[in-house]
């Protein structure tokens, strides 16, 4: 009796079936992957097109309480650009900003004037903070310190303005400033304050017995000289009103460049994202791309599935 053979057509043919059934398999598997994969990057695509890159600051903002505290425990320690311009934007300034920013001082003197105090005047003031006209025209020289930015602000500014005139009012008004100009107000020049300089002095001398000549010498001598002051418990109403403006425009300042620079950081890093727009459609593409090859090599199997399976007239 012969044995039939192992691998024969009925066993050869259900093998195959099962391979084309587990690629038919694999095929939906891979296509489906490959579909979901594009839909994933399209859509990240398209989120990171909706991100903003422009990102505004934030409101700048000082803590009038904490300016106020360290102007109380702080003591106070060229060829310009002169067009018509700036002289308008002064004189503007000067009539319309100045006289009330001047007042916050003139009512602290009036409030806490000491006997031996003498009232300063607009335009010395003016002066002493930077604001006069010859100063405005040397901020804006080329070689301009750093500080020459608060002048600029301060005369052109309209917001800076009225931050300042708001946050120098509530310093000149804190408990910790008004408890230095009550103690002044009745203080009296208690101390001595010495400095001393240098100054550099000929001194006249004659050498010799038989040949007589000149044998002068230059030296260097300390100047001293005292002064009674006040003690270092009690404040000026200019000291504290100089000292409330140098702080709140370094302060403001301060805060202003940190929130731009964090702005600017924030911006570029949506700009990085939005960089990332295009790789991720060409990613989305490629995969749909594999995606209708799968289709291909499937819609191939299936034709030729369909054609074994038809009877052969």
């Amino acid at each position: 009796m012969k044995r039939k053979p192992w691998l024969n057509e009925q066993r050869l043919e259900r093998i195959e079936t099962a391979y084309l059934q587990a690629l038919r398999i694999g095929g939906l598997l891979v296509a489906t992957l490959c579909l979901l994969g594009a839909l994933y990057f399209a859509g990240d695509a398209l989120w990171r097109l909706a991100v903003k890159t422009e990102v505004a600051p934030e409101a700048t903002a000082v803590d009038t309480a904490a300016l106020a505290r360290e102007v109380a425990t702080q003591p106070k320690a060229s060829d310009a650009k002169d067009t018509d311009y700036l002289k308008s934007e002064h004189d503007r300034f000067a009539k319309d900003v100045w006289p009330k920013y001047y007042s916050i001082y003139k009512k602290a003197f009036d409030a806490h004037r000491n006997t031996s105090d003498q009232l300063i005047s607009s335009d010395d003031m003016m002066a002493a903070l930077g604001y006069d006209l010859d100063s405005y025209r040397q901020a804006y020289a080329d070689d301009a310190p750093d500080y020459a930015k608060s002048i600029r602000r301060m005369v052109d500014d309209a917001a800076y303005q009225q931050a300042a005139l708001k946050h120098v009012q509530e310093i000149m008004t804190a408990a910790p400033v008004v408890s230095k100009l009550t103690a002044y107000k009745s203080a009296s020049k208690s101390e001595q304050r010495c400095t001393t300089t240098p100054r550099t002095e000929r001194v006249a001398r004659v050498c010799g017995y038989y040949y007589v000549y000149d044998c002068s010498y230059t030296r260097t001598v300390q100047d001293r000289r005292c002064e009674a002051v006040f003690p270092d418990s009690v404040m000026t109403p200019a000291a504290a009103f100089e000292r409330a403006d140098a702080v709140f425009a370094s302060s403001w300042l301060g805060d202003e460049a940190a929130k731009r620079s964090t702005a600017v950081e924030e911006s570029e890093k949506r700009q990085l994202l939005r960089d990332g727009i295009g790789p991720r459609l060409q990613l989305a593409f490629l995969i749909i791309g594999g995606f209708f090859v799968v289709m291909f090599f499937f819609l191939l199997v299936a034709i030729e599935r369909h054609l074994r399976r038809r009877p052969i007239a």
